[in-house]
């Protein structure tokens, strides 16, 4: 069993298991690049809580790109009662979130590459 946490700093799980990079807030070294199929092309975020976020606020997707995870969640807090339930696309929030974790840990990034030590 792993234990993590990174509420936007290590917390004793994350410091136990070195697993801090798995958290949604964790800064990230690579920007993550994502798509929705309600999208123009691509943007980019520097963690995942971002990414998802911006796909449930679809109007206001950029918005989230240059924010941190704490940023974001805040952001998301202001627009509430705006969200997009289709997830810019992706149909429910867990897709949403499948993409995103598959965006964050893309084969041949430093952090799937952190998956397997």
């Amino acid at each position: 069993m792993i234990g993590f946490y990174f509420p936007g700093q290590d917390e004793a799980c994350d410091r136990k298991c070195r697993a801090g990079f798995l958290g949604n807030f964790f800064p990230l070294s690579e920007k993550l690049k994502l798509e929705a199929p309600e999208w123009r092309g691509y943007l980019e975020f520097s963690n995942a809580e971002a990414a998802f976020q911006a796909l449930k606020f679809k109007h206001h997707a950029h918005a989230f790109q240059n924010v941190s995870g704490d940023q974001a969640f805040n952001l998301k807090c202001q627009l509430a009662g705006q969200e997009d339930r289709t997830y810019s696309g992706y149909g429910s929030n867990w897709k949403a979130m499948d993409a995103v974790v598959q965006a964050k840990f893309k084969p041949g990034s430093v952090l799937s590459e952190k998956l397997l030590k």
